[in-house]
């Protein structure tokens, strides 16, 4: 039988072993040097020896050994409560990750859609591989993570990205009922009355605060312009098949209204959905922003590259996660610590999509 080539040859692992035998050193050395943090007491020759040893041999530090020592894992997890469908929890786990890094962590992160049996799941593995913090994002309402509580509360480390509930983790959110104001603001101030919303998620509708709608709604009430009927409520699955779909309805209901009826602005609760429904209005032959202006949310890099560029709003997620990350490593090392909300401040990004009315 031919003896197997070296591609085929399962992995060697070079032990300390082999760096002690190299070196003429013994295995305590080795490892203090290389897995302890206590090279300190052995001379620079005796260092460099091992670590000459080490390069040509292709020894691999044990991280197990590098953990007991610390009594740490050194990892953070993230659990993504949407999925990859949306670019926008693309850009947030990568600010995770690059967060993570910077601080010497690793990234454990799963990717669960909102399958909360799925989160349950994740948890607990999280818990078993010692995870020593755990960013959840994004939460959109306190039942998001009611149903885990007992696992982490008092268990782990936790910081929620989105919403939540003060005395059971640290939060970090956007100013969404301010900067719903604001967007409203600027539509009332270009002259829209007629102000439609597309693809919020019912429990945002029913939210009686602490959302961009209510912000929104609320100063509609106040200037006697909210209609409750020009509200399109959806999942927020982050697909853009969906994001199409919805658009098409809304397009259609749209085009079957009296023109006295119809919304001269929409504010869409994602990008996505903007994105979505720029394309389906052009195809129809619907001006925007003349027959209709457009609002996303999201601020996604290609918001800008549109045919009209998109009126959005930049709710800061890579500062969100700058902070929440600092959140973390303190709630890691003073564990009895007051929880904290920090906000961080959205922006309205004006661009060509929304203009006066008719213009």
């Amino acid at each position: 039988m031919a003896k197997p080539s070296l591609e085929t040859r399962p992995p060697v692992r070079i032990s300390i072993k082999a760096v002690a035998e190299a070196t003429g050193l013994g295995k305590t050395t080795i490892s203090d040097i290389m897995n302890r943090g206590a090279g300190d007491k052995y001379s620079e020759g005796t260092r460099l020896r091992v670590e000459k040893a080490v390069r040509d041999l292709g020894y691999t530090p044990s991280r197990a050994a590098q953990h007991l020592k610390r009594g740490r894992s050194g990892q953070i997890g993230l659990l993504l409560t949407r999925s990859f469908s949306n670019p926008l929890w693309t850009r947030l786990a990568d600010s995770v990750q690059r967060a993570v890094a910077e601080k010497n962590y690793r990234l454990q992160m799963a990717v669960t859609d909102g399958d909360p049996d799925r989160e349950l799941d994740w948890i607990r593995s999280f818990c078993a591989e010692g995870v020593e913090g755990l960013i959840v994002a994004p939460i959109y309402e306190q039942k998001d993570v009611d149903a885990h509580r007992n696992l982490l509360v008092g268990r782990l480390p936790v910081v929620l990205i989105g919403a939540g509930e003060l005395g059971h983790y640290d939060l970090v959110s956007n100013d969404r009922e301010v900067v719903g104001q604001r967007v409203l603001e600027h539509l009332i101030g270009l002259g829209h009355e007629r102000v439609a919303f597309l693809s919020v998620p019912d429990a945002v509708v029913e939210a009686s605060s602490g959302t961009r709608f209510a912000g929104a709604r609320d100063l509609l009430r106040q200037r006697g312009f909210y209609r409750p009927e020009l509200v399109y409520a959806a999942r927020d699955s982050g697909c853009m098949s969906d994001a199409i779909r919805e658009s098409e309805r809304f397009v259609e209901r749209w085009r079957g209204m009296a023109e006295t009826d119809r919304p001269t602005a929409v504010v869409c609760h994602r990008d996505q959905v903007a994105i979505a429904l720029l394309g389906v209005a052009h195809r129809v032959g619907i001006r925007v922003p003349g027959d209709l202006s457009v609002v996303g949310c999201d601020n996604l890099d290609e918001s800008a590259c549109l045919v009209p560029p998109l009126t959005t709003i930049d709710t800061h997620y890579e500062k969100q996660v700058e902070v929440a990350i600092e959140l973390l490593l303190k709630r890691i090392k003073e564990p009895g610590a007051t929880h904290e909300h920090h906000v961080v401040a959205s922006e309205l990004i004006v661009r060509a999509s929304t203009s006066p009315p008719g213009e």
